[in-house]
């Protein structure tokens, strides 16, 4: 996980009740309101990846949640996009709760028979 800065301007007041806070818990300044941003903001999204993938002779699509295998695989993007939908309602999920990343990916001649084997 990469991290970055984040510069947040607050009260006096609300700086020493987060430091009570912080003191209180053993933790720093920033891992206090680290940990009140998270519990707040709650689990980063499941992310769903739809790909469109094009070689010099076909064109295709993929859908999967990020990093697992493929749960679509076909010619239609309005079929993985359902698919989509339907995968989420299986495993209980609401649109709310995902991100969906579409992306295009240009492949070599024969990738399309090594990602559909």
């Amino acid at each position: 996980m990469q991290h970055c800065d984040l510069k947040v301007r607050v009260t006096e007041d609300l700086k020493a009740r987060l430091a009570a806070r912080a003191a209180a818990n053993g933790r720093s300044l920033n891992g206090e309101a680290v940990t009140i941003l998270g519990g707040v903001l709650g689990p980063a999204p499941t992310v769903v990846v739809v790909r469109e993938c094009i070689t010099p002779t076909e064109r295709f699509w993929t859908a999967n949640f990020d990093g697992q295998d493929d749960f679509y695989d076909g010619v239609s993007e309005d079929d993985a996009y359902a698919a989509t939908l339907s995968e989420l309602k299986k495993r209980g999920l609401r649109l709310g709760d995902v991100q969906i990343k579409g992306c295009t990916e240009h492949l070599p001649s024969g990738a399309a028979a090594s990602l559909n084997s």
